[in-house]
């Protein structure tokens, strides 16, 4: 057997699950909409990221962080990197700490905010705008309703224990804060981006402080540090193809 395979093997389990996921409610939202989504259905038709874009994105996140401060002081919760970095799997090998960062910080920001701000989001806030067509923008019951649906959606394969904690709340606030970026900006690539700048900097903590600095290989650095811009061009080139086979089909 191949040293390691064994990790290896188990680093991929939570992506090919996140494929999955996707793949059926792909299937599920051609069946029911009997069609295939256009780049304005999971918004791909708008500039990716404006300055007013860059703005948000960053603004979310420095106030979702800030939530997540005052929420550990008042449940006096305490974090311990070295633990998060051998219990989040790493250090196991290079392919393993690959594997793992490429899953955590690229693919699931990408494939989480086509399922959840793409499919879930737009479905709900589109839906519950026909019965409340007067009640639009952030503050509107459609985007409220939609941001909480999305966020108990959110929160189901996140969290082992659904009762009210300090990490079901802080998985439900970060859902809040990609959706409301989603729904000011309605660019899929800016909740793609802001997506991956909180696994960016949590990521990197844990690498920083768990001791990854000589576990860890350089490589493995620079994407969790760089994984937004990644994004970003995965984001663009996703919208680039979505117009161009658009433009065919017209």
């Amino acid at each position: 057997m191949i040293p390691g395979l064994g990790n290896v093997i188990i680093q991929l389990s939570p992506i090919l699950h996140l494929i999955i996921a996707f793949l059926l409610i792909y299937i599920v939202f051609v069946f029911l909409s009997k069609k295939k989504p256009r780049s304005a259905d999971l918004g791909f038709d708008t500039k990716t990221l404006t300055k007013k874009n860059i703005i948000i994105v960053l603004l979310t996140f420095v106030i979702t962080h800030l939530i997540f401060y005052f929420l550990s002081k008042l449940r006096g919760v305490t974090s311990n990197p070295q633990v998060e970095f051998t219990s989040g799997g790493f250090g196991k090998g290079f392919v393993a700490d690959l594997i793992l960062i490429i899953a955590g910080t690229i693919i699931a920001p990408v494939f989480e905010e086509l399922i959840y701000r793409g499919f879930m989001l737009r479905s709900f806030h589109d839906g519950l705008l026909k019965f409340f067509p007067k009640s639009t923008g952030i503050f509107g019951i459609p985007a409220i309703l939609s941001i909480i649906l999305t966020a108990i959606a959110f929160i189901l394969p996140h969290v082992a224990d659904l009762n009210i904690s300090v990490m079901t709340l802080a998985y439900f606030v970060t859902s809040a804060g990609f959706s409301i970026v989603y729904l000011l900006t309605r660019s899929m690539t800016a909740a793609m981006v802001s997506h991956s700048l909180q696994s960016c900097f949590a990521t990197t903590q844990i690498l920083i402080f768990g001791h990854g600095d000589y576990a860890v290989s350089p490589i493995v650095y620079g994407i969790s540090i760089f994984c937004p811009v990644i994004v970003y061009f995965i984001g663009t080139a996703m919208q680039k193809r979505y117009k161009k086979r658009e433009q065919i089909v017209e």
